[in-house]
């Protein structure tokens, strides 16, 4: 049930946008540039391998992870689902490579939001569009070496091939040496909601220039979450659960720390 205990406790898990940090800026001077003719090179074949690996709910539309393989990808829609899955490449693409209107995307970044009872407190799920996971997921594995390599060694979120594995054998093996003393755990409170967007997106033009644009046009204005009675409220600080780019853009824009 939506009460208004439950808005108030979502709604301050989202707070509201921050002014840009310059005291927290990777550099003041000119953004690097790319040739934007790499994402050439993006086509129908890809969106279909991201349609085939993208599992989970629907977001507000309702499509299903199911409906959307099945039009890109059964052989009943041959050539129509040929048609689609190049038709939504060259979106891609544009998205990768130009700055667009972000009011003509409102709903593709449009997620559903659930509050999930912790017994105390309150975790925000959020359920993204499964266009815009299949969209962020193409872009994501085709800038993965970029993002591996922005995010640095030290930060798992980025798609490092058995990273997890690699920093437990590695804190293991500080335990067991002669010089560790004890090890320190932090846990950052609400950290994918709270970091400052607007800093964000402007430090990705420098620390991962190729994904910067892609980032741009869906986190420059903020996002509705909607709950299951049709009410919504906004997310304006951080990012969106329910985006495959979500955790690049956050193991990416904490590296300076």
């Amino acid at each position: 049930e939506v009460t208004p205990e439950l808005i108030a406790a979502l709604e301050s898990k989202h707070p509201p946008d921050g002014p840009l940090n310059r005291t927290h800026l990777s550099s003041s001077g000119p953004a690097p540039v790319f040739e934007h003719v790499i994402f050439d090179a993006i086509g129908g074949s890809d969106i279909k391998k991201a349609a085939k690996s993208t599992r989970g709910g629907c977001g507000p539309s309702g499509m299903s992870d199911d409906l959307w393989s099945r039009m890109l990808c059964s052989r009943a829609f041959a050539r129509e689902g040929d048609n689609l899955s190049n038709t939504l490449a060259r979106v891609t693409r544009r998205m990768c490579t130009e700055l667009i209107d972000p009011s003509t995307i409102s709903s593709l970044v449009s997620c559903r939001l659930i509050g999930l009872n912790k017994n105390p407190g309150v975790r925000p799920i959020g359920v993204g569009e499964i266009l815009r996971r299949i969209v962020g997921r193409t872009v994501t594995q085709f800038l993965k070496s970029d993002i591996i390599n922005a995010a640095g060694p030290l930060q798992l979120a980025a798609g490092q091939e058995g990273g997890c594995e690699a920093a437990i054998h590695a804190m293991n093996s500080y335990w067991e040496s002669d010089e560790c003393e004890g090890i320190l755990c932090a846990d950052a409170s609400n950290a994918f909601n709270i970091l400052n967007r607007k800093t964000a997106l402007v430090n990705m033009r420098f620390l991962c220039p190729v994904f910067s644009i892609f980032l741009i046009n869906i986190y420059r204005l903020p996002s509705k979450l909607f709950l299951h009675n049709g009410k919504f409220i906004m997310s304006r600080e951080g990012t969106t659960q329910g985006d495959n780019a979500a955790a690049p853009v956050d193991a990416i824009s904490l590296y300076p720390l």
